[in-house]
This record gives C-alpha cells, structure tokens and sequence, in this order.
C-alpha cells in the first residue's frame, strides 16, 4: 500500500487488541464500576477504546456497539466476574451461575436452548470444508489472510462460492 495512503488511514482510523486477561479484566471492571455485564468482543473493544483515550487524550464522548450477549459466552464471563466459578459446571449449569452471581437474566433464547433437540451433529470441518470449497480461490490451506481488506474479500469471496456450491 502505498504510504501517502496508509498515512492517510492511519489519520482516521485507530486499531488496537486485547489478549485474555485484559478482556476477563475490562469484563469485570465494567461490571464492577458500571453494574453493566458484557460480553468478550465488546469487552475488546472497551478495553481497546479506553487504551486510545488514554493514549492520544481524545475526549470526545464514544458509543461503543454491543451486538453480543455476556450468555452466550458464559463460561468465559463468569470466570471474569467470579474466578474459577465456572469449575466443574456444564454450560448450561454456567448459564444459571452466571445469573445468579451477577443477578442479571439470560434471554429465554438462551435459557431454554437446553430443553430443545439437537438438530446437526456434524460440521463442514477439516476434508468436508476442503471438498465443499476446492476450487474456490478463497481456500488457500489453511493460511491467514493478512488484513482486514483481506478478510472481507475473502467473506464475500465465500459466500459467492458457496452460493454456486449450494445453487
């Protein structure tokens, strides 16, 4: 990419990361200073805001969009807010510790997920998805693509091949 561009995105846009701990920290921070529990990806991006605010000093008030729900990754907000919690619980068993130590109530979605059927068994994994996309170009053996352009080329890249896949 040629510099004058990168220069320029690097003028607009601010990127950062969170590893595990840190995420486990800002999950139990926020609920701990704000009463507000969320889940792992907004507590990345918290984590990740709070860092650039510190960072440039930037002031300027901030929305930041939580699509996920802290239940659907029980086990690893409950290890947030209550260490070591989730020991020897299954997932559902996570789910009711969850409510009950933050007092908060998972979705009925959620909640009632344990008393329905299981509808697939299997999964497109390792020779099936090799099968299911062969020949598309997006499938490169297992190597990461290397930015963010990269990725939503490849999704949209996906998606079309499994669309004539399917077709």
């Amino acid at each position: 990419m040629p510099e004058n561009v990168m220069s320029a995105i690097n003028s607009v846009f601010c990127a950062g990361c969170c590893d595990d701990e840190g995420t486990k920290d800002t999950i139990k921070k926020t609920f701990e200073d704000y009463g507000y529990l969320c889940d792992t990806h907004t507590a990345v991006g918290i984590n990740v805001y709070e860092k650039y605010a510190e960072k440039t000093g930037d002031k300027t008030p901030a929305v930041i969009d939580s699509t996920a729900n802290p239940f659907k990754f029980s086990r690893s907000v409950l290890d947030a807010v209550e260490p070591g919690a989730s020991e020897g619980l299954d997932e559902f068993s996570m789910v009711g510790e969850l409510a009950r130590v933050t007092k908060t109530s998972c979705p009925p979605q959620l909640a009632d997920l344990r008393d329905k059927p299981v509808r697939f068994r299997d999964s497109a994994t390792g020779t099936a998805w090799r099968r299911l996309f062969s020949g598309c170009s997006v499938y490169d053996a297992g190597r990461s693509p290397c930015s963010a352009a990269a990725v939503l080329l490849r999704v949209v890249e996906l998606k079309c091949c499994a669309q004539r896949v399917l077709a």
